[in-house]
């Protein structure tokens, strides 16, 4: 196989006190973007996935942890974690090492898989040193999954019981207490195939002014499960900074995925506004800035900062040419990557992704996680092998003194 494109070249990177921050290029051989070779399957892909891991991954460690020690800096996560990974204690241990790596304040995590003990608070804002000795602190699956089908195939994947891990093999809580964490958000959505502890979370060392959480209206049956899927979102405030993690719908064709990243948008605008001194009501769609300080400049300045983290599903279209998207097109199994999602969002918020320009992210070469932030000025695109190669987590940085 011909060699990969490094991760790390970039046609414009940017400096934070000396550190660069760069964005890799689509990973893949170009040869299969040839159209008459057929695209590459899960084990291709995983292959040229790993080699770049193994040559880069350390790297970006590395580069997270030199930004972790940076005064006066301020760093959250986002990743989607997938959620049968937290059975592993590789996997698991993987995850908090990047958590602690990066050192940020607030962690989101999409497809997460949590404790029953905090599954049974859902939209609450909860202290994790009051959720250890719950009787429930345990992870299952599957529990009170809403398809049949799912809960038949994992109980069979598990010798016919449910797979527990128990509070005390697991530490789910106590790892996010020794990182210095204190607090939690979860919610479930409200038809969910994969169980009433599977969703998104947001996990803080400072207690928020508020949270918010709410359910997605649209949904999207699933024929491989039998069963309709929802979405959801969690958000906290702390002052005038509004955070909301989402994990929009997956399915590529139709209108369920734009319709609640449509919904989405009205919402976070909506809270923004609070803090404008207006009636809260739908805000006004802005053109979209090129940078977050454009934003915060422009005539959005009396709003809310507000960042936006999650699996959208679809692809930022200013991130690639015209090449690449035939190419990925090719990887998605011949079907167009979506951007609707993102369209709707820009359109919402006024600013485009901080992001913009991240080429790799998830399966099969594409990125489909993305941050609008007016608050955030970088971002670290880290590598980790605890998913599968199926999503990687995402940093974002603000710095008391940027040199661009």
């Amino acid at each position: 196989m011909a060699a990969l494109a490094d991760p790390t070249a970039s046609s414009g990177s940017c400096l934070v006190e000396g550190v660069s921050l760069l964005t890799p290029q689509l990973i893949a051989d170009p040869k299969w973007g040839e159209e008459e070779i057929a695209p590459p399957g899960p084990r291709e892909y995983s292959d040229m996935c790993r080699e770049v891991y193994e040559e880069f991954g350390d790297e970006r460690a590395q580069k997270a942890a030199e930004l972790a020690e940076m005064e006066g800096g301020e760093c959250m996560l986002y990743m989607n974690f997938k959620s049968h990974a937290i059975f592993g204690e590789e996997q698991r241990g993987k995850l908090f090492e990047v958590i602690r790596l990066a050192n940020p304040s607030v962690v989101c995590l999409s497809e997460a898989l949590v404790p029953v003990a905090l599954a049974t608070h859902a939209g609450q804002l909860c202290e994790l040193a009051t959720l250890v000795e719950d009787p429930e602190n345990r992870i299952e699956q599957p529990y009170m999954a809403g398809s049949e089908v799912f809960a038949t195939k994992k109980l069979g994947q598990y010798g016919g019981s449910p797979k527990v891990m128990q509070g005390a093999e697991g530490g789910w809580f106590e790892e996010f207490i020794k990182l210095g964490f204190e607090w939690v958000v979860f919610l479930s959505p409200l038809h969910c195939p994969y169980g009433r502890n599977w969703g998104n979370c947001m996990v803080m060392k400072h207690k928020p002014d508020e949270v918010r959480c709410g359910q997605l209206e649209r949904l999207q049956y699933k024929k491989v499960w039998d069963a309709s899927e929802s979405r959801c979102f969690v958000g906290a405030r702390y002052g005038d900074h509004i955070t909301v993690s989402v994990h929009l719908d997956d399915v590529p064709a139709g209108d369920v995925r734009t319709a609640q990243a449509e919904e989405l948008g009205q919402i976070v605008s909506a809270w923004r506004s609070e803090g404008s001194g207006s009636d809260g009501g739908e805000a006004e769609a802005a053109e979209p800035a090129e940078t977050p300080a454009a934003a915060a400049e422009g005539e959005g300045a009396g709003l809310r900062a507000v960042t936006l983290v999650g699996d959208m599903n679809a692809i930022n279209p200013d991130t690639y040419n015209e090449e690449e998207i035939v190419r990925l097109n090719k990887y998605n199994r011949g079907k167009p990557c979506p951007t609707d999602a993102i369209d709707a969002l820009t359109a919402a918020l006024g600013v485009v992704p901080l992001n913009t320009g991240q080429k790799f992210e998830c399966r099969f070469n594409k990125c489909v996680t993305h941050a609008y932030s007016t608050r955030y000025t970088h971002y670290l695109d880290l590598l980790t092998d605890a998913t599968d190669f199926d999503h990687q987590p995402l940093a974002l940085y603000q710095f008391a003194k940027v040199d661009v």
